[in-house]
C-alpha cells in the first residue's frame, strides 16, 4: 500500500477551511452577543414534557412540603 501525500494536503486544506468558518461563526456571534440565545435540547425538551405530564403523589407532595418548611431541620451536629 503506498501513502498518497495528496491526501495528507487536502485533509489539511479542509481543516484550514473549517477553522476560518469556525473563527467566522465565534467573530459573528461575538458581533451581535444580543442576539444569541440559548437552544434548547433534546434532553431538556423530553425532561420538561416527562414533568408536565406527571401527576404528583400525596409522598411527593409530603416531601415538597417537608423541605419548604425550615423550622423542623436540625443542624448537622458536626
Amino acid at each position: 500500500m503506498d501513502l498518497n501525500t495528496y491526501m495528507g494536503y487536502r485533509v489539511t486544506e479542509q481543516e484550514i477551511a473549517q477553522a476560518a468558518v469556525r473563527a467566522e461563526r465565534a467573530r459573528v456571534a461575538a458581533e451581535h452577543r444580543d442576539q444569541v440565545v440559548p437552544r434548547i435540547g433534546i434532553v431538556r425538551r423530553a425532561l420538561t414534557a416527562l414533568t408536565a405530564h406527571r401527576v404528583p403523589t400525596d409522598a411527593a407532595r409530603a416531601a415538597r412540603e417537608r423541605v419548604g418548611n425550615a423550622s423542623d431541620r436540625t443542624p448537622h451536629p458536626a
